[in-house]
């Protein structure tokens, strides 16, 4: 089961556009991750001599969601965008369609790593405080997300 905010609901999650059937994407964020079947550059950080600097928690870097990425950055889930693009929804048995949806979800991890890990895990912990002073005030906010 997914819940937001620390995991991935498509902004169009519950809505329909024309007459494609509504959008009810979401996924845990460690669900969310990289396609196998093709490679993608990834530029890890490094010094100013170029060596890496190889921290545990970079081993996943571009590869998947982080929990709370979807309050740092809009996310529109892959097969969204392939509506935009195409105006048709994707055919699973198109190995074109497939490979679109692939860059599609590169595209959207490199959009949710435009921020660092720490910034994503404070926006985060300030959601929940924000959540929690407002509970306490008996005041509802408009993201009635539950953690």
């Amino acid at each position: 089961m997914t819940q937001a905010p620390k995991d991935l609901f498509c902004v169009n999650f519950g809505n329909s556009r024309g007459s494609f059937r509504s959008c009810q994407e979401s996924w845990c964020f460690k669900c969310y991750r990289a396609p196998e079947g093709i490679q993608f550059h990834r530029q890890l950080p490094e010094n100013d001599h170029g060596v890496l600097w190889k921290k545990k928690e970079d081993t996943n870097r571009f590869l998947v969601a982080r929990k709370g990425d979807m309050l740092c950055s809009p996310f529109q889930c892959d097969r969204c965008w392939f509506i935009n693009l195409n105006h048709k929804e994707p055919r699973p048995n198109s190995l074109t369609d497939v490979r679109l949806l692939d860059y599609i979800r590169r595209v959207n991890l490199d959009v949710l790593w435009s921020r660092e890990s720490s910034t994503v895990e404070k926006t985060l912990n300030q959601y929940v405080k924000a959540r929690s002073w407002a509970d306490q005030m008996g005041i509802r906010m408009n993201m009635d997300y539950t953690i």
